[in-house]
């Protein structure tokens, strides 16, 4: 089964509502429901009653159990909780996806992410993202406000309406990415994992110092090279999530810890070779 979690404080709740909404498309949640454990929320009070206000909160509970649990070492500081994450679901034999409250997912997206960790062949299953605009998720807000199902591909097309091209590391001018009718192929060489946690994979992050990195610019290439099963998913109508882009890094603590910084420039190296389809409308 598959465990989601997400860690928010402040300001995140805004664009969690957005998360939430796609979270609630027919597609995700209620038709992942029998391929999924728990999700559990790691937040301040103060954030978590300003959630729990929220009509789209009520209808996240009919749909999945949701446990909270406190930030387990105050606001910036993630890492602690995504190792508290690993222990809950290793507990399980689960695995974990990752919310960002920062994201919103395509409809479908979530059942067939479950799909992949149900065959229990994957591990850890791989994915990259665009990350958009103030003004791309302007549109996109409005989108979910609609009430209506966003598929993969329409989210495809608004992504790369209003893409922050630095985010992407292809070595070549946007104008060609392009195949032809609305599909794009794009490198992302930091990917994310859905993962399975087991007693190394913990021990591994457990030697994590840094507030919030190396999850997904070191993990994954420390699997890699391990041996373990890893799946990239290269195309989006399998999987496909959006992130908001810099509204945050104003205020964003500086880390000046690393961890494990030649396997983030061997990760970045070797995923710079894979390439996803993105299909738009």
């Amino acid at each position: 089964m598959l465990d989601l979690f997400t860690v928010v404080w402040g300001r995140m709740a805004e664009s969690f509502e957005v998360t939430l909404r796609s979270l609630l498309q027919p597609g995700n949640l209620p038709k992942a429901k029998g391929l999924l454990g728990t999700y559990t929320i790691y937040s301040d009070q103060e954030t978590e009653e300003a959630i729990r206000e929220s009509g789209t909160y009520g209808r996240l509970c009919q749909e999945i159990e949701v446990c909270w649990e406190p930030l387990h070492r105050g606001r910036w500081e993630v890492n602690s909780n995504i190792l508290r994450q690993m222990e809950k679901s290793m507990a399980k034999g689960n695995y974990m996806l990752v919310m960002s409250p920062d994201w919103a997912l395509g409809d479908g997206s979530l059942c067939r992410m479950a799909e992949l960790c149900a065959t229990g062949e994957h591990n850890p299953i791989l994915y990259g993202f665009p990350r958009v605009t103030e003004a791309g998720y302007e549109a996109l807000k409005a989108k979910f406000s609609e009430g209506r199902p966003v598929s993969n591909r329409e989210l495809v097309s608004l992504a790369m309406k209003h893409i922050e091209q630095m985010t992407y590391m292809v070595g070549v001018a946007m104008e060609h990415w392009i195949l032809s009718n609305n599909t794009w192929i794009v490198g992302h060489n930091v990917p994310t994992p859905c993962l399975r946690p087991n007693d190394e994979i913990m021990e591994i992050f457990a030697t994590n110092p840094t507030l919030n990195s190396g999850y997904d610019h070191s993990l994954p290439y420390i699997l890699v090279e391990k041996g373990y099963p890893w799946h990239y998913i290269n195309h989006s109508d399998t999987y496909f999530q959006v992130e908001r882009g810099r509204h945050l890094i104003g205020e964003a603590v500086l880390d000046p810890a690393r961890w494990q910084t030649d396997k983030a420039l061997k990760g970045l190296r070797f995923f710079d070779g894979l390439r996803q389809v993105w299909q738009g409308e």
